[in-house]
């Protein structure tokens, strides 16, 4: 039997920004993140315009028909296209597809199908593309959108033709952004004056095109689980990308397996291979960690208990209905894809043990992510004092400081540079506060004492002895760079004070014995 979900609803209007600042009404956005594209055949000369929207659209459903047969996208139902009438009565293919907590992967995924197929397209076909949530390829270009461009200047003007994205320049409403209308007919007119900016261009290539589309395949994994209701396993291995949507809806729903949810023989179970995400591999684990384990411990019949549960709830609330099954492509995912030329070879899927550990990021990511914290909040503190926020530009800084603060917030820290120098040591390194006081008193010792050059950096020693031997490589040369790297670099953007100051004083001689 086919598995049939909820299509994502689709509205014209979402696809254009407002060309002003204003409120924008969230009483008619979906519950979930949906992107939105509409592909548009625009040439004034043209009369069977009507006729070329019907071909792209033919054309558009078989470039997606692999991915929305085979890959898990977060929404079950894939990409949906259909032909409307759009801007001022313009023909085009309105496209979209729910994201939802998955928007960075997915909308990556569809505007590297977008650029591909617009790269076979003539100067005539235009691609525009955003979200519920606001145009997400500024957000990608923001760093290297001309300041010119800022919100809400650049809505509604940066478009994909001839695998190129490309701005409709400032000469036309350039103190706003452009209404739907405007956009299209400066398009009909005066497409040839859209400008590529190099630097947009490198920007949108490394988040989109780069590694297009393996890099989207190695993210997904084999998971193996067991289901012990015959009819539930055959729904999911016949339906495999319902996965990520199974997971979702135990979560949103505050399911939770009981003893008669787990009734059933083990000796019975059927086994299920899905590929999914990698992601929601790791949010499988974290739900087995979270839920009372089957008799054995077997985490694969744990698992299909967490999806049958699930997938009776959906079927239950209508979020899901069965269908006599429909012709597919032959094959997975990999073998359409390279069978319809949009991937040159094979990739092997890696296979996702199970585990009730929750998955942690190595300790060299940790750390990174720390210091990188660490550096936003300071500089933060030291832009504060002077009186001066220039070096800030546009979205990207202010994404990063609120990051910062975001993550200052989840760990229930009250900033101050004492107070977070202090959690970076105790919660960053796993220094105890017995070693933490003694290495400040010792560091305010050795900044007061200068005539006593012998034991000027004994303390701080080894401090730095043991930071080695907590996060030093097996060689035991590069433990600390990074860290040593941070302070000088907080060094150079203006002297610290407090136990920071002592700290990096000392570690600035030692790294001169």
């Amino acid at each position: 039997m086919r598995l049939i979900g909820a299509a994502a609803e689709l509205k014209e209007h979402w696809l254009w920004q407002p060309e002003v600042d204003r409120v924008v009404d969230v009483f008619d956005a979906p519950e979930a993140t949906v992107m939105v594209f509409g592909v548009f055949y625009i040439d004034k000369f043209v009369m069977d315009v009507q006729d070329k929207i019907r071909k792209i659209h033919a054309q558009l459903e078989e470039v997606f028909r692999p991915w929305n047969e085979h890959y898990p996208w977060q929404g079950y139902s894939g990409v949906h296209l259909r032909a409307v009438r759009g801007a001022g009565g313009q023909a085009m293919v309105l496209g979209g597809v729910e994201v939802a907590d998955n928007a960075e992967e997915e909308e990556a995924l569809v505007a590297g199908v977008l650029q591909r197929f617009s790269r076979a397209q003539g100067a005539e076909v235009f691609i525009k593309m955003c979200d519920t949530e606001g145009d997400f390829l500024l957000m990608m270009s923001s760093e290297a959108l001309p300041e010119e461009y800022d919100y809400p200047v650049g809505n509604n003007r940066l478009w994909l033709s001839a695998g190129e994205f490309k701005l409709i320049p400032r000469d036309v409403h350039g103190s706003r952004g452009l209404r739907a209308n405007e956009a299209v007919d400066y398009l009909e007119r005066s497409h040839f004056k859209c400008l590529t900016v190099p630097a947009v261009s490198r920007a949108l290539e490394a988040r989109i095109a780069q590694g297009f589309p393996a890099r989207h395949l190695e993210a997904l994994t084999w998971v193996h689980l067991k289901m012990r209701q015959t009819a539930h396993a055959e729904l999911v291995r016949a339906n495999p990308t319902v996965f990520p949507l199974l997971l979702a809806n135990f979560l949103r729903n505050d399911l939770s397996l009981t003893g008669a949810a787990m009734e059933g023989q083990e000796a019975k179970c059927s086994d299920v291979h899905v590929l999914v995400p990698k992601t929601h591999a790791a949010l499988a684990s974290l739900l087995l960690a979270h839920s009372p384990v089957a008799r054995g411990g077997d985490l694969g019949i744990t698992l299909g208990d967490i999806l049958s549960l699930s997938l009776q709830d959906a079927l239950d609330a209508g979020q899901l209905t069965t269908a006599e099954p429909k012709g597919k492509l032959e094959g997975d995912l990999v073998s359409a894809l390279v069978h319809t030329k949009q991937l040159e070879r094979p990739v092997e899927f890696s296979t996702t043990e199970l585990t009730t550990e929750v998955p942690t990021a190595d300790k060299e990511a940790s750390m990174d992510a720390l210091a990188l914290s660490l550096e936003t909040f300071l500089t933060d503190i030291k832009d504060d004092d002077e009186g001066s926020n220039e070096h800030v530009s546009g979205q990207g800084s202010s994404a990063g400081d609120e990051e910062a603060r975001t993550f200052f917030e989840s760990e229930g820290v009250d900033i101050s540079e004492d107070d977070f120098f202090e959690y970076f040591l105790t919660e960053g390194l796993k220094m105890n506060k017995e070693q933490l006081q003694h290495y400040r008193n010792g560091a305010y010792e050795d900044c007061a004492n200068d005539d006593n050059a012998g034991s000027e950096h004994e303390e701080e020693d080894i401090m730095l002895e043991e930071l080695h031997a907590m996060f030093g490589d097996k060689d035991g040369a590069d433990g600390i760079k990074g860290i040593e790297q941070l302070f000088n670099s907080i060094n150079l953007d203006g002297a610290p004070t407090g136990p920071l100051q002592a700290i990096l004083k000392n570690m600035a001689s030692h790294k001169k014995k």
